[in-house]
């Protein structure tokens, strides 16, 4: 059959099949037979110049005819029509393409493609790629680590944040921002349009998935480059905030230069934990300053960051919570709270909080100043809800801030025993209202009784991680007993001995902080603590876990929890045990006598026998010959004779006696009489200066006095004769002035005035000093002159043994200052009334006289205390106390 035999037309939709010898078939619904798509027509389409750099925008506004058949593809051709290119889809609508070279003229053709195959190419038309574009990056500061904004979500499932970024662009273009690995330079996270920049300057935020390790941010004014590279790193994730005084700025810079290296850490450091750490101490302050952020090394960036706390708190951080983690911190050196709420303290605290910008985690340490300084309870409480309200108001992280509060744990070695129990209470209390943890870890091996050596560093910094962590629970003492001598404690939790810790407890008469009972032994079982005392006490005792002072020597000796060996929490008020104690006994008739002296002025009073205690330690006995309205302490508290200078020789006096305890002082004795003695003494001063007739600003060492005998001084005493100030002030630095005028009993008077509020050095006498320099007797003030106090300092270290609390004179006004040492007994006087009296056999033999100022009042003084004259002899001749 050919083709004449067989014929196929339709008509309409219908396909009608005539065949051989005229037969038909009719098939229905089948349609016409395509063809390919029509050609595009003028106005069906157009392309204009795009955005960006390389951009060309092609927009099919109409389609051409499908020639029965779907279209499947529009294409174009920019050579001609020897290649052609996809659009993305098949219908209408803007296409943005990106064209091989910047500013460059492209002629394009357009057709449509179905499934017969290419209809015909439209007329060209043409059209510039957009131009080149540059994009400037203000580099984000190199291993700066972002609080994240939240700690869940994001796409690592650890909480996201965002960046701020500025960008300058010499045009109008999009900025796309990819952010990178920058050790692998793999895409971490893909290009994303971050905003449309102007020609100029520009601000944007990039987010960033917190994640374990560092990103590179890249930028570009399309989404496929070109890409302008990042230069530096950073990371998303927890940033920990540390704000105190050197001992939290010494986690980063250490003090024990020939300890252990962050090299020898095992396990190893991380190298995804960052340090930003401004230390004002030790030379510090400059350096730290500027030191910007990195990763702490024992050799990198100066080596500045090298202190192996830093770097184990952040491993232990890194660890924990699997991100990128920064250690930020200020510690300003000897700093009292009000240091960092005030001046330039305040100013550098809130620089390294705006450098943070956010923190999720908080340790604030300080304290141990604020001690030394005898700061009020009330007003550290005061400066510390001062400055933890301005920290809180800066943080910029909107989430649950782990907090975690110390004070005192690392300074063993000074500070009044009430006064550091009055800043732990108050550090303490802020850790409550602020939801936090106090930690007072008391294991860390110092260098210096004040700063950790590296290895306490490391275990310091276990302790602020339990603490940030929340796993710091330090066994604390439920109750407790006494029976005899024994007295035990029971604790929360199991605990264990490290070492023979007989010096981390302490037993006292109730109420003091002196005459503490010898601890014989300290034995552990289970959770009981049991303290054994050499000798049962008669009335009841404080007890104390973890005493102030203390050694730096007992961090190899101690009490912790068997668990996780967080040691046990020290006590921040006393654990009152036995009956309560009474004031003593009256004196009988028979317990004492007096009697006229040898010497000038003399009375011996001679105790034979004490009466009773009361329950609680005799801390002194007291006379008076004005009927008991002035009592003076005689020296010592036991039973023998003593012999008083009374004002006046050959004269009557009338004595009464009595006990003191802690509750207070006994009743007095029924009155006894006696005569001073007559005794022919020519009373005079062997030693005198009143620091004129020297060249103004000369230094003391050197010099000689009024009575000639010389000065040796290390730096600092300055003697001023310009009309205003005419005497000697301190200058330049703790520092001690020494005559060659030497003694044991001796009597010092030093004529004094403090100009100003806020003079820097607590003026001191001293007396007994040894040819070092480094072990004398002291009567003085504190920096504010509100405390008169009597110590000793021994190979270099303070200890107080007797103060009173008074108002500060007015400025300007002139004192009498007269220190007595007799024997073991120590008198200060303040215009000749007896103010502070203390005993102590530490000391002996003679040694020399002279001044010294715990700090300087500065180059040229305007707060300052000014000796203007100063006089001494053996006080068996000195003239007496007028």
């Amino acid at each position: 059959m050919g083709f004449g035999d067989f014929l196929k037309f339709y008509k309409g939709s219908v396909e009608i099949v005539a065949a051989y010898r005229g037969e038909t078939q009719i098939y229905g619904d089948a349609p016409p037979e395509a063809t390919a798509p029509g050609q595009f027509a003028a106005g069906d389409w157009s392309v204009s110049t795009g955005l960006a750099a390389n951009q060309v925008v092609l927009n099919v506004s109409a389609l051409p005819m499908n020639g029965g058949a779907s279209i499947t593809a529009l294409e174009y051709t920019i050579d001609g029509g020897t290649t052609w290119t996809a659009l993305s889809g098949t219908g209408t609508g803007a296409r943005t393409l990106t064209m091989a070279a910047a500013g460059t003229a492209y002629t394009f053709a357009l057709r449509a493609v179905n499934a017969v195959g290419a209809g015909a190419a439209s007329a060209t038309k043409s059209a510039t790629s957009g131009a080149s574009i540059a994009l400037t990056l203000t580099q984000i500061t190199d291993r700066k680590v972002y609080q994240r904004t939240t700690t869940t979500g994001g796409a690592n499932g650890l909480g996201a944040g965002s960046v701020p970024i500025s960008v300058a662009s010499d045009a109008a273009t999009p900025v796309y921002a990819r952010l990178v690995d920058p050790d692998t330079n793999a895409v971490v996270v893909a290009a994303a349009k971050i905003g449309d920049a102007v020609a100029g300057a520009n601000s944007f935020t990039v987010a960033a998935p917190a994640r374990l390790g560092w990103y590179r941010l890249d930028l570009a004014p399309g989404a496929a480059g070109p890409w302008t590279q990042g230069n530096t790193r950073f990371g998303m994730g927890r940033v920990i905030l540390g704000v105190g005084q050197s001992q939290i700025g010494r986690l980063a810079a250490k003090v024990d230069t020939a300890g252990g290296t962050i090299a020898a850490l095992v396990p190893g450091a991380t190298p995804y934990g960052s340090v930003r750490n401004h230390y004002t101490g030790s030379g510090f302050d400059t350096q730290t300053k500027g030191a910007g952020w990195q990763i702490p090394s024992d050799t990198d960036g100066a080596a500045i960051y090298n202190g192996v706390g830093a770097a184990e708190l952040l491993r232990l951080q890194v660890a924990q919570h699997g991100v990128t983690c920064a250690w930020v911190c200020y510690g300003r050196s000897g700093s009292t709270v009000e240091g960092i709420i005030t001046s330039t303290g305040q100013t550098q605290l809130r620089n390294i909080l705006a450098e943070a910008g956010g923190w999720e985690a908080f340790w604030f340490y300080i304290g141990s100043t604020d001690v030394t300084s005898s700061t009020a309870e009330a007003t550290f409480a005061a400066n510390v809800a001062t400055a933890l309200a301005d920290i809180n108001s800066r943080n910029g992280y909107g989430g649950t801030v782990r907090k975690i509060f110390t004070a005192t744990a690392t300074r063993f070695g000074d500070g009044a025993f009430e006064q550091v129990n009055a800043i732990r209470r108050q550090m303490r209390a802020a850790a409550l209202a602020e939801g936090g943890t106090w930690v007072e870890p008391r294991d860390s091996a110092l260098v210096d009784n004040v700063h950790p050596t590296q290895a306490g560093n490391i275990t310091l910094a276990n302790a602020a991680h339990k603490g940030l962590s929340g796993a710091w629970n330090a066994p604390t003492v439920v109750s407790s007993a006494i029976s005899g001598a024994t007295i035990t404690l029971t604790f929360s939790e199991p605990i264990e001995l490290i070492g023979n810790p007989v010096g981390r407890v302490a037993v006292y008469p109730a109420g003091t902080s002196t005459g503490g009972y010898t601890v014989s032994s300290v034995s552990v079982s289970g959770a009981v603590l049991t303290i054994t005392l050499s000798a049962a006490p008669s009335g009841q005792v404080d007890v104390w876990v973890y005493p102030f002072p203390d050694s730096a020597t007992k961090s190899a000796q101690y009490i912790r929890a068997v668990d996780d060996a967080t040691p046990v929490e020290a006590t921040t008020a006393a654990i009152v045990l036995g009956a309560a104690a009474t004031a003593p006994a009256q004196f009988a008739a028979g317990d004492w006598s007096v009697a006229t002296g040898a010497a000038d002025t003399e009375v011996t009073l001679t105790v034979s026998a004490l009466p009773a205690t009361g329950g609680s330690a005799i801390t002194a006995l007291q006379y008076t010959i004005d009927g008991g309205t002035t009592w003076t302490a005689l020296s010592g508290t036991g039973t023998g004779a003593r012999t008083l200078a009374m004002p006046a020789a050959g004269t009557a006096y009338t004595f009464a006696l009595r006990a003191v305890n802690a509750v207070g002082a006994g009743t007095a004795s029924a009155t006894k009489s006696a005569t001073s003695g007559t005794g022919a003494v020519t009373r005079a001063w062997v030693f005198s200066d009143t620091f004129t007739g020297r060249v103004d600003q000369t230094a003391i060492g050197g010099t000689t006095s009024t009575s000639g005998h010389a000065w040796m001084a290390s730096p600092g005493g300055v003697l001023w004769n310009n009309g205003t100030i005419n005497g000697l002030a301190w200058t330049a630095g703790q520092a001690k002035a020494y005559s060659a005028f030497a003694d044991d009993d001796v009597a010092i008077e030093l004529d004094t005035a403090r100009f100003g509020s806020s003079a820097l050095g607590s003026p001191w006498i001293i007396a007994r000093v040894d040819a070092a320099g480094t072990t004398h007797y002291q009567a003085g003030t504190d920096q504010g002159g509100t405390k008169l106090r009597i110590g000793k300092t021994v190979a270099g270290t303070y200890t107080e043994l007797g103060s009173l609390t008074r108002t500060a004179p007015a400025s300007g006004t002139q004192e009498t200052w007269r220190f007595e040492i007799e024997g073991t007994t120590l008198r200060f006087y303040v215009n000749g009334v007896l103010q502070v009296t203390a005993t102590d056999a530490t000391i002996t033999g003679a040694g020399r006289i002279g001044l010294y100022s715990s700090n300087s009042d500065g180059a040229s003084p305007t707060n300052y205390n000014l000796r203007k004259a100063m006089r001494a002899a053996p006080l068996e001749t000195a003239p007496l106390a007028a």
